[in-house]
């Protein structure tokens, strides 16, 4: 299995077309997975440009949770990837982190980018809010759903 980037953007733009949310293939240890998230997957996206995607909606947290899961300080949530890839808190190495603990952020604003297939996705809140805790180090790669931030919403 040897597909390039070209043959996996037509093969999301058939999955989008078709209306097919996830599409798995595996050739022994080799596999391909891929899973439609919102709206439309773009046909050439370019990577010099950032994909601003929203973040996803708070998220409920049991009152007892399991061994090994970290949950929120009460009234805070989580902010969590909706993709898998690789985190960054700045535009490039020396820049300014896009936000900081303790910082209240707006509706829409840049919180960091989320690095898949060398795109750059650009994570934005869905709420106004304040960050409490930085839940990932710089440059690590995080799984969906992974909780990134915890906030506090405004």
């Amino acid at each position: 299995m040897n597909l390039d980037m070209k043959q996996i953007r037509q093969l999301a733009s058939i999955l989008n077309k078709e209306g097919i949310d996830e599409f798995e293939w595996k050739d022994g240890e080799k596999s391909i997975r891929l899973r439609r998230f919102s709206g439309s997957i773009p046909a050439a996206p370019q990577a010099a440009s950032p994909i601003p995607i929203p973040a996803p909606a708070p998220v409920a947290v049991p009152e007892i949770s399991e061994p090994g899961k970290i949950t929120p300080a009460q009234g805070n949530q989580f902010i969590t990837s909706p993709i898998v890839g690789t985190f960054y808190r700045a535009q490039s190495p020396k820049a300014d982190p896009y936000v900081k603990i303790g910082d209240k952020v707006t509706k829409g604003q840049v919180l960091c980018i989320l690095e898949a297939m060398k795109l750059m996705n650009e994570l934005e809140a869905e709420y106004p809010c304040e960050i409490v805790k930085i839940l990932v180090e710089n440059a690590e790669p995080v799984e969906f759903g992974e909780p990134l931030f915890e906030v506090k919403p405004l």
